[in-house]
Parts: structure tokens; sequence; C-alpha cells
């Protein structure tokens, strides 16, 4: 008996699992969704994601079920199971394209990502450790609307996050007490201008966000 019941509970979880993993979009009213699409230039390839949940919570991330699906610019996005997105991978700069999800009872949202700004580290930075800060100036364009700058520093087995979201803004400064206990060496640089748009053109009843992402790395000198 209690082999039994043990039996039971172990198939009653196992089918509650697989209910958060997949759904039949059943409750159109309350999907989700947050379309993203980055741009690596380091390894000069672009990713495009849909990621479907019931609400804003980030953990009923679900699968779609036919009929139901989402393409990028035609391309159906498949399912990876561990990043819970509908994806696709492509070779060279995607700059803009259009996401379109269709759900279980043939209605179709289609939403355009507006086009990917760039941004660059400068070549030949050298940071001198001389105990002020340091302004870090990245190249092209200020912060715009929507948008956020995202700096990663990673060198001596330290890694520093900056950022930067103030519209106007062509700088992030690094304080002097980080480039003291990362000195000293070539650091790794990564840089990203992110575009947030909290709400869509074309949106499902439950909402949804476009991401627009460029990033790039570069090596700077620690003095």
């Amino acid at each position: 008996m209690k082999k039994y019941a043990l039996n039971l509970l172990l198939a009653v979880v196992l089918i509650l699992i697989f209910s958060c993993e997949k759904n039949d979009s059943g409750d159109e009213n309350a999907i989700h969704s947050t379309y993203e699409l980055s741009y690596n230039k380091t390894t000069d390839q672009t990713l495009v994601s849909a990621i479907f949940r019931i609400g804003e919570d980030v953990n009923t991330s679900f699968e779609l079920e036919d009929p139901a699906f989402s393409t990028f610019n035609g391309d159906i996005l498949p399912y990876n199971v561990y990043t819970k997105a509908h994806e696709k991978k492509y070779a060279g700069k995607i700059g803009s394209g259009t996401f379109l999800y269709s759900d279980s009872e043939g209605h179709t949202y289609s939403n355009t990502s507006p086009e990917i700004d760039t941004i660059g580290i400068p070549g030949n930075r050298q940071i001198n450790n001389n105990s002020v800060d340091y302004k870090f100036r990245w190249s092209g364009s200020p912060i715009a609307e929507n948008e956020t700058i995202k700096l990663k520093v990673e060198l001596n087995g330290r890694t520093n996050d900056y950022g930067a979201s103030a519209i106007g803004s062509t700088e992030i400064t690094i304080p002097f007490e980080h480039i003291i206990h990362m000195c000293c060496g070539s650091a790794k640089f990564t840089i990203s201008r992110v575009y947030t748009k909290l709400s869509l053109g074309d949106s499902t009843p439950g909402g949804g966000v476009m991401i627009v992402k460029y990033t790039t790395q570069n090596n700077v000198v620690i003095n």
C-alpha cells in the first residue's frame, strides 16, 4: 500500500512538472510575451528569442503547443528546454526583424523590433592606477530613451559590473578602488547597449516586452 501511494505521488509530481513546461495556450488573456533580438559583434552572431509566460511571473515560462507557434522573419523558433525560450541563432548581424506569435485559436500578433544601435570599446585604451575614478567613454551614440549601457570588467579572477541609464550619458564611472583591486594586466571589457520597450504595438492581452541588444568585447590594459 505504501509503495502504491508513493508511486501515485510520484506520478502526480511528474504531471505537475510537465504541465509547467508545456501549455496549450488555453488562457490567451494571461499570456505575456518577451521578444529579444541580440547581436554579439565578437562572435558575429545574432540570437533571437521569444519567451511566453502566464502573466509576468518568470517561473511560468512554457513551450507553445500545436497549433500555437512563434516565428522571426518567417522562421519557426524552436523551443530550448534549457533556456525555456523559443529561439534561433543566425550567423552575422540582423539589425531588425519581425516576431510573430499565433495562438491556439489562430489569432496572430506581429511586432517588429527597432533597428539595433551599435556601441564599441575604443582600441589601445589604458587605465592608469592613479587613485582617481576612471571615466570610461564608449564609442557610439549617447544613451537614448529606453536604453541602458551595461559594462562588465574581468581581470585576475575579479568581475565588476557597471551600468548607466541617464539619457544623454556618454560615460561610465569605474571607482578607483576597483581599479586598485583588479590591477594589473589586460582586462576583458564587455559592453552592451540594451533597448527595452515595456509595451508592444500588437500585444496579447497579457502584455509584452521588446528587447534589442548589441554586445562587443575588447581588452583594456590596467596599469
